[in-house]
This record gives C-alpha cells, sequence and structure tokens, in this order.
C-alpha cells in the first residue's frame, strides 16, 4: 500500500512538472458578459501551476513565474518576486532569465558590476541582446573600465548574429573609428545590413551616406528610398530629410 502511495506520488509530480506553465485549460465558448472575469481566473490558475512546477525546481517555469510577476498575470504586479525567480532560473542557466535579471539590476542602476556578471552568462551563451548591453557598458565605463576594443568585439559577436542594433552600432563604430579602424565602406555594409531588418535609425544614416556620396557612388534617387522607409517608420528626420530632398530640382 505504502509503495502505491509513493508511485502515485511520483505519476503527480511528473504531471506537474511536465505541465510547467503550459495552458492546459479546457474552456467552453463564453458570452462577452463575465469574461473578464473568467478569464482572471483561469489566469490565476494558470499561474498557481507554474508557481507549483517552479517551486519543484523547473528552470523554465521559474522564468515563467518571473514574468508573471513583471507582468501581473495572474498575480499582483511584484519586481521583488519578478527577481527572486528570474534568479532562481538564471543559476540554472536558463539564458533568458540571466538576461533579464542582469538588465533589471542594470535599469536599477545601483550594482553595474552585477549586472555585467549576468549579462556575461547570457551573451557567453549566444544571447545577441546581452553582448550589445555589454558593449554599451563597455563604451560608457558601467561596471567595467571604459575599453572601446571591447565594445567592438561585443557589437560584433550580436551582428554577426544578426542583431539589428549590434549590426547599426558598428556601423557607427567604423565611422568614428573609435575601436576599430576607420572604414566607411564596412559602415555602409553594416547599416545596410541592419536596414534590411528595418531599423529606422540605420535606414536613415545609409540614406545620408548615398545622398552625401559616403563609401558608396551618390544616389539620390536611392537616398530618398531609405528616407522613405524610416519616415514610414515614424523616424522624424527622416520625414524631414525626405521633403528637404523633393524639393530639389
Amino acid at each position: 500500500m505504502e509503495s502505491e502511495r509513493e508511485v502515485l506520488s511520483l505519476i503527480v509530480l511528473g504531471l506537474i512538472l511536465l505541465s510547467g506553465c503550459q495552458d492546459d485549460l479546457r474552456t467552453a465558448p463564453r458570452s462577452e458578459t463575465g469574461s473578464v472575469a473568467i478569464k482572471q481566473q483561469e489566469e490565476r490558475q494558470e499561474f498557481e501551476q507554474c508557481r507549483n512546477a517552479a517551486e519543484l525546481g523547473d528552470a523554465e517555469s521559474q522564468f515563467e513565474l518571473g514574468e508573471k510577476y513583471y507582468n501581473g498575470v495572474g498575480v499582483k504586479q511584484d519586481h521583488v518576486q519578478m527577481s527572486k525567480w528570474y534568479r532562481k532560473a538564471a543559476e540554472q542557466g536558463h539564458v533568458e532569465a540571466q538576461f533579464k535579471l542582469g538588465h533589471n539590476i542594470y535599469s536599477q542602476g545601483d550594482d553595474d558590476i552585477q549586472a555585467m556578471d549576468w549579462y556575461r552568462k547570457a551573451a557567453e551563451q549566444g544571447h545577441a541582446n546581452a553582448q550589445v548591453k555589454i558593449g554599451h557598458m563597455y563604451l560608457e565605463g558601467r561596471g567595467v573600465k571604459k575599453d572601446v576594443v571591447q565594445t567592438v568585439k561585443w557589437f560584433r559577436k550580436a551582428a554577426e548574429l544578426g542583431d539589428a542594433e549590434a549590426q547599426y552600432n558598428l556601423g557607427v563604430m567604423y565611422l568614428t573609428g573609435e575601436g576599430v579602424k576607420q572604414d566607411i565602406v564596412q559602415t555602409v555594409e553594416w547599416y545596410r545590413k541592419s536596414a534590411e531588418q528595418e531599423f529606422s535609425y540605420a535606414q536613415y544614416n545609409l540614406a545620408g551616406m548615398y545622398e552625401r556620396g559616403e563609401g558608396v557612388r551618390q544616389d539620390q534617387k536611392k537616398a530618398a528610398e531609405w528616407y522613405r522607409k524610416a519616415a514610414e517608420q515614424g523616424h522624424e528626420a527622416s520625414v524631414q530629410a525626405l521633403e528637404q530632398l523633393e524639393k530639389l530640382p
């Protein structure tokens, strides 16, 4: 009888771990009346399910629980609890938890060294956004000694992973010659990669390169095309540049 109970306990434990924070709830079609209350009840049930799995040590559930505390889904928003559960997941090597824990600490501005430590853990697992943040920290001298060579190194890592912001940043470094030999052709190349991913700042800067003929053959038509793409995303400087360009004879 005792062994049967142990087996049953293991089965229940396994079910909790397998379900994690997944939404298994099956709901019938509902009218709009009371739908908000029903949704809140479902979110609370999902929260409890997630917490059970998190308390049993499941890293993904710990991270998701941190997300729920951050967003206030199924529970009152609580950044202390958010950090607690991000940290538990991060300590198990959960890369997104490492990044978000680092970013939370960085945003508070009270421990840049610890923020850098968590960013680095995520970056070393190939997290592009963490690599970009490390690049910025080296550029600003936050948590580390200012080092523009390291800035370029980390921007490049993220840029080669396809991160649009990093590609743009790397283009700027080549333009200014900070941490790397100045190379306008490389600037254009990295701006283009970023611009093709709809990064409006890169689109604006690439347009300017075409307008002035820097690193590329001067081409007012292409300049207008890239200004327009950025302007369509609400980039105000591009709107103004396009207006000025279209006034030219």
